[in-house]
């Protein structure tokens, strides 16, 4: 078998009725010289029967232990692959037609960048309810090439796994994924555009899929862990200034202290927002925050049989 061009790395577990849409979307690209390796943390449902139900030889199935562990999922995925490009696939999103496409033939003709990041459209069962296209509405280009490491880390970009193509030599020089945290994609694509400049495609090539598993509490509070630890690192190596990184381990730990109120872990809460007021002392949203988590844990002291026995 010859060597694809392209390499698309999948994980999934348990979502062969999501996983089935988007095998499709790859299968529907313009683009056909890739391999899909379908990277299968132990499901227990129709995942393996579905992949081999292509019969198409570009699909691999690589069944894996259940470990929970994304990182290590994509970096298998990773290192098997055979193509000088690497696509990140999450088994819930949808690519367009052209996507790969386009993003191959900006890779071929910008040499000097490390990877192509494209728009995308959100959506849920109840249909698109918002677009990113980073840049077109102050009227840039279709496409332009940048450094977006700062604008990345400022969230003026915002990227999924699923939006972008990149050179597989450029992961192997900056280092796959930190597999010290479960899920660690984005401090990766801070290590990819700190090295070299990336191609921004501004155009909606990707729909990426909001469900209850991907808007449950954990992943949300995983992520933000792996994006802390990136920052607390390119802040010690002088990456960012004392000011960014205040600023945004401000933001960062804030959110985590309303992901927690918001499901039920009132402790963990507070220490988020303690975490706020030690980067900015004098924030009201912090003291705002807090207070809120201390509230809270008075209300649930109160217990029922207390409240019946005050009455």
């Amino acid at each position: 078998m010859s060597t694809p061009r392209v390499s698309i790395v999948t994980p999934t577990y348990n979502r062969a009725h999501l996983l089935c849409h988007t095998i499709d979307s790859v299968r529907a690209q313009s683009f056909s010289d890739f391999e899909l390796l379908v990277m299968d943390d132990g499901s227990t449902d129709d995942t393996r029967e579905l992949v081999l139900s292509y019969n198409d030889p570009r699909f691999v199935y690589c069944a894996r232990e259940h470990t929970r562990h994304l990182s290590k999922l994509r970096n298998d995925g990773i290192r098997r692959a055979r193509g000088a490009y690497v696509a990140l696939l999450d088994s819930d999103d949808l690519w367009r037609a052209d996507k790969l496409r386009r993003q191959v033939e900006l890779l071929d003709q910008y040499e000097d960048a490390g990877m192509v990041v494209a728009g995308f459209e959100v959506f849920d069962s109840r249909g698109t309810f918002s677009k990113n296209l980073y840049g077109a509405e102050d009227g840039c280009a279709e496409y332009s090439v940048e450094w977006v490491f700062l604008p990345l880390i400022e969230e003026k970009l915002m990227l999924y796994p699923s939006t972008v193509l990149f050179r597989k030599s450029q992961a192997e020089t900056v280092g796959l994924l930190n597999e010290e945290i479960r899920d660690s994609e984005h401090e990766f694509f801070f290590r990819l555009a700190l090295h070299a400049q990336a191609v921004i495609l501004r155009l909606p090539l990707v729909k990426i899929r909001k469900h209850e598993d991907n808007l449950s509490a954990q992943p949300m509070v995983e992520s933000f862990a792996a994006i802390i630890h990136g920052v607390e690192r390119f802040y010690a190596s002088g990456a960012i200034s004392r000011q960014l990184y205040t600023e945004r381990m401000m933001i960062y730990h804030y959110r985590l202290g309303e992901i927690f109120l918001s499901s039920g872990d009132i402790s963990a809460a507070r220490r988020a927002f303690l975490a706020c007021l030690r980067f900015r002392p004098m924030s009201s949203k912090a003291w705002r925050g807090f207070m809120s988590s201390l509230v809270k844990e008075a209300r649930v002291s109160v217990t029922p049989a207390s409240r019946r026995s005050s009455g």
